[in-house]
Parts: structure tokens; C-alpha cells; sequence
């Protein structure tokens, strides 16, 4: 009987064989969705931000070497989920359910808001209230299941690659409005020195949370219930906050020069004034 005491005790502190096949573990991210990701400018093989590093300080604690890879196009990721173990900070969707796992809860909650050249505001209270215009959107981006739905029946909405042809399209009128993440629109219209050119809506069209996702064939989805318990306690101790302050001041520091300015990203946002210039970032979580 002492035994077989000892072979049960012995087989239970034993890690899972899965937790024994997964020594390193790939992660992707959006190249282009500051500071949530971006392709490091520094070393462009590699993807940087709060989606990125929240990864690498969980798995830290049970010695998996994370590394981070450049896959492309946003869209070109989401098709990559066989060739990484991970895509890190990315809506939920159907369509992306049945290829990836996703991990609850979300880190972190990103509302979207629609960009317009400055002066050419308009009342936006409902979804409604964009039918009838011209939108723009980047190729590949969600904005929740139930927003894709109702664009797809009931709005004219272009895709297109990046922020950069969003604005280009909305200056020279062929938009009325673009659909983007409010943190990095922020970043990326400050980076292009855009701020004076366009504002947002203040009505979020959704606030959509973000969230890690696991390849099905990963060997390290068994560390999905891990993450789960690491991100709520992330949560609480107020780090995905930090992080974000964190990777605001990284994605300025590369991309201003250094008698630029500092934007202040500590103070919560002025409403109902929308220029991007007079922005600041609100609080996080």
C-alpha cells in the first residue's frame, strides 16, 4: 500500500508530458497596432509591446524561452497559426475560434473610434448613424462579431493595408470617416505628425477586449489555464496599466526625434474635445 503512496505522489508532482515538449514557445503580433505591437525598429524580425512582454513575463516564471517573429501583414499573421505557437493581442471571433484557443480573460480592453479630417466631424450616437458614408478600414481588423455583422449587411466600408492610406484616402475625401484603435491611432498619427490633421469621434463604436490566443497544434497549450490565472493577477496588481505607459514612451522614443516634444500620457482625456493633439491617454483597465 506505502507503494503505491509513493508511485501515486511521485506521478502527480511529475510535470504533464506537454509542459516537458515545450522548452521555447513562437509568439506574433500585429506589426503595426502601437503599443499594443509593432515591428521593433530596432530589430525588425522581432514584434515589441504590452503583447509581447506580457507573454514573456508569464512563461518567464516557468523557464519557456519566449521569442518573438515578425510574420507580415496584419493579415498575413492571422494566417500563420500553423508556423507559431502563439498570436498574442487579437480580437475574438468565429472565424478565429476555429483556428486558434483563445485564452480568458482578455489583458486588456481596446475601444475603436472613427478618425475623420479635422472639421469634418458628424453626430454619431449608434451604428445607424454611419450608414449612408464612405469608411475605410485596415484589411484583417475585427471590430466585434456583432460590428462585423452589421458592417458587412449595412455599410460601405473599404479595407485597405495600412493607417497610412486610411489617412491619405480620408485627407483627399475618397473616405469619410476610418475605423481604428484608439491608442494606436494616437500613436501612429503622432508619429506621422498627423495630430493637427485629424479628430475622432467621441463615441467608441465597441470596446473589444484583446486577448491571447493559442495555435491548436501548439505543444504549449497546455499553459492556456497558466495565463489565464497570470493575466487576472496582472489585472489586479495594475501591470498591463504600466505596460502600456510603458510601450507609449518606447513607440515615441523610436519613432520622435529628440528634441521632440513629450506627450503626456498620464492624464485622463478631455471631453468632448476630440483633436488628437490636445489627446491624452484615459485610464486603462
Amino acid at each position: 500500500m506505502k507503494r503505491w503512496v509513493i508511485i501515486l505522489l511521485t506521478a502527480l508532482l511529475q510535470e504533464p508530458v506537454w509542459a516537458k515538449n515545450c522548452v521555447s514557445l513562437t509568439v506574433t503580433s500585429d506589426p503595426n497596432y502601437p503599443p499594443i505591437s509593432w515591428q521593433d525598429k530596432q530589430n525588425p524580425h522581432r514584434i515589441i509591446g504590452v503583447a509581447i512582454e506580457i507573454v514573456e513575463l508569464a512563461m518567464a516564471d516557468k523557464g519557456v524561452k519566449v521569442e518573438s517573429k515578425y510574420k507580415g501583414p496584419w493579415k498575413r499573421v492571422l494566417a500563420s497559426t500553423d508556423s507559431v505557437d502563439m498570436i498574442s493581442g487579437l480580437y475574438i471571433s468565429e472565424e478565429r475560434r476555429a483556428l486558434l484557443h483563445f485564452v480568458q480573460p482578455p489583458f486588456m480592453s481596446d475601444p475603436n473610434v472613427i478618425f475623420v479630417k479635422e472639421g469634418h466631424g458628424f453626430p454619431f450616437k449608434s451604428w445607424e448613424d454611419l450608414k449612408g458614408k464612405k469608411g475605410g478600414a485596415r484589411l484583417g481588423d475585427s471590430f466585434g462579431v456583432e460590428f462585423d455583422e452589421f458592417a458587412k449587411q449595412h455599410l460601405n466600408l473599404e479595407r485597405v493595408g495600412q493607417f497610412e492610406q486610411l489617412y491619405g484616402m480620408t485627407m483627399a475625401g475618397r473616405l469619410d470617416y476610418f475605423l481604428y484603435g484608439l491608442y494606436p491611432g494616437i500613436s501612429l498619427a503622432e508619429e506621422l505628425n498627423l495630430n493637427r490633421q485629424l479628430e475622432f469621434l467621441p463615441t467608441p463604436i465597441t470596446e473589444e477586449g484583446i486577448y491571447i490566443a493559442f495555435s491548436k497544434t501548439s505543444n504549449c497549450i497546455g499553459y492556456a489555464d497558466y495565463l489565464s490565472e497570470k493575466i487576472k493577477q496582472y489585472s489586479k496588481e495594475g501591470l498591463l496599466g504600466e505596460l502600456i505607459q510603458k510601450y507609449m514612451a518606447t513607440w515615441e522614443k523610436q519613432n520622435k526625434p529628440a528634441n521632440s516634444p513629450k506627450v503626456n500620457h498620464t492624464t485622463p482625456m478631455q471631453q468632448p474635445e476630440t483633436r488628437l493633439f490636445l489627446l491624452t491617454i484615459p485610464a486603462i483597465l
